[in-house]
């Protein structure tokens, strides 16, 4: 629940506003690892939303082309995605069974898959709601469409890993870039300490 991380981030700002002053006995630096400090329930739950969605995205897929065997098999939609919630592990096997849990308490299909479209912000979780949506009101072969749905989204992966490849070189000169001037300063102050001292203790340095 969001109110835990409050408590959480307000404890660990106290935490940090004391102990930080305490030692530095400097209350602008204490403020600012209160802060920090403050936000870190927060950088936590950014990443494990973050990590949830990546690892959603890996397996939707998958579970894309099991529904669709599904169907050939004699499964309606429903069933697919039931089967694909028993077989799959967290996160679409427990979103494909809310799905189902949804249906079962009286929520229209439909319905039921515009929430998982809230719930994802995925643009292919969306893909899929507005095919499934269409085709059930205008027809078609949802299985052919679930199929190339599924293989559009592994091209863009593969599309995807060329691009990160072909652009590591340069990000990497770019952080190297980066860093340089921090690293000579960082060498320079142990080699000749006296020599960056110049920097704060003359007036022409600073």
């Amino acid at each position: 629940p969001l109110g835990v991380f409050v408590l959480l981030s307000v404890v660990s700002s106290l935490v940090a506003l004391l102990g930080v002053y305490l030692r530095s006995q400097s209350y602008g630096i204490s403020i600012i690892a209160a802060a920090l400090a403050g936000g870190i329930p927060f950088y936590y739950l950014l990443w494990k939303r973050k990590t949830r969605f990546e690892k959603f995205q890996r397996q939707f897929p998958d579970a894309l082309d099991f529904i669709a065997r599904a169907m050939k098999a004699g499964y309606a939609i429903t069933n697919g995605i039931k089967a694909a919630a028993d077989e799959f592990e967290d996160p679409i096997g427990t979103e494909f069974e809310k799905i189902i849990d949804e249906v079962n308490f009286g929520v229209s299909f439909s319905d039921a898959m515009k929430n998982l479209a809230n719930r994802i912000d995925n643009p292919d979780v969306k893909f899929f709601v507005v095919s499934l949506i269409i085709q059930r009101e205008a027809g078609g072969n949802l299985t052919e469409i679930i199929e190339k749905l599924a293989y559009i989204i592994r091209e863009r992966f593969k599309l995807q890993g060329r691009i990160r490849v072909l652009a590591s070189e340069g990000k990497f000169s770019c952080l190297i870039l980066i860093a340089l001037p921090f690293l000579v300063f960082a060498a320079l102050g142990v080699m000749n300490p006296e020599y960056i001292n110049t920097l704060f203790t003359e007036p022409a340095g600073r």
